[in-house]
């Protein structure tokens, strides 16, 4: 009799455990059924951003409880895990003042800063090591000579060329082209990069266009030609002369002060000079 009690005794408690058990299951996928997940969060988070936010990565793999929005010309980012937004701090080298553009990878961030119009700088934050770097892409003893932006290909492109230094290729400078093997070394000088960039920061194109001494040395020519026609200061000297009496100056502006010249023909010293630019001193 004492052998029976027992067992039904331990059949109900293992009925007991059993039931607990199961319904302890049910209690947290209940719960676990009503609980938003990250992508729920951010979604949610994303609605909630006026017109002046513009949205860059929304959970990225390098960042997986990140929305990364811009604002103001600043970077934020809300962790959906925590409900808090932070703004990314920039780097020491951006100055704020010129930023242009905020542009988005599949992962990282761009950053773009203007002068003028031009093309002053292109940085790229890197989400998964939480920093920003400067894209400076020409090889050594190169130079960018014009930085050209593409949204609709989502590329920035650099051009890479040489400044101030000739080429070590088949040339002398006291005699030009010495051989018929000089003449052949002398069509590609050296190589113009062209590199694109996505807004990832990754390089997508590197194009290498050959250049000859000739073709360089026109451009030298050129540079200096453009050096000549300043007085130093970067300014154009031009020459001016004056419609009524003839007299000719040159000068950087437009000459000032009344009173042609008594001696000239049709001057009257009474009367302001009629200046006219007639070409371009140095």
């Amino acid at each position: 009799m004492n052998r029976i009690a027992i067992f039904l005794f331990a059949a109900l408690v293992a009925l007991s455990l059993g039931s607990c058990k199961n319904g302890s299951k049910q209690g947290k996928a209940s719960f676990s059924f009503f609980e938003k997940s990250d992508k729920e969060k951010a979604d949610e988070f994303v609605k909630t951003l006026g017109k002046d936010a513009n949205v860059l990565l929304v959970l990225p793999p390098s960042d997986s409880v990140c929305v990364y929005f811009a604002q103001n010309d600043l970077i934020k980012c809300h962790n959906v895990e925590t409900d808090s937004t932070i703004t990314i701090p920039y780097s020491d080298d951006i100055d704020e003042e010129y930023i242009s553009d905020i542009f988005a990878g599949k992962n990282n961030i761009m950053v773009i800063t203007k002068d003028y119009d031009e093309i002053d700088g292109v940085f790229v934050y890197d989400v998964a090591k939480h920093r920003f770097s400067k894209l400076d892409p020409c090889p050594q003893n190169m130079k960018t000579t014009s930085t050209k932006l593409s949204e609709s290909k989502q590329c920035v492109t650099f051009t890479c060329d040489t400044i101030g230094k000739a080429p070590q290729v088949g040339f002398d400078w006291l005699f030009g082209f010495t051989s018929d093997l000089d003449k052949e070394l002398a069509k590609t000088g050296y190589y113009q990069h062209v590199i694109s960039y996505n807004f990832d920061g990754k390089v997508i194109k590197n194009k290498k266009i050959p250049v000859s001494i000739e073709e360089w040395l026109q451009k030298e020519k050129k540079a200096e030609q453009e050096a000549k026609s300043s007085d130093g200061s970067g300014r154009a000297v031009y020459v001016w002369q004056c419609s009524k009496c003839g007299k000719i100056v040159e000068s950087m502006e437009q000459p000032a002060g009344p009173g042609c010249d008594p001696s000239l023909p049709y001057s009257n010293v009474a009367g302001w000079h009629m200046w006219s630019k007639i070409g371009q001193a140095r």
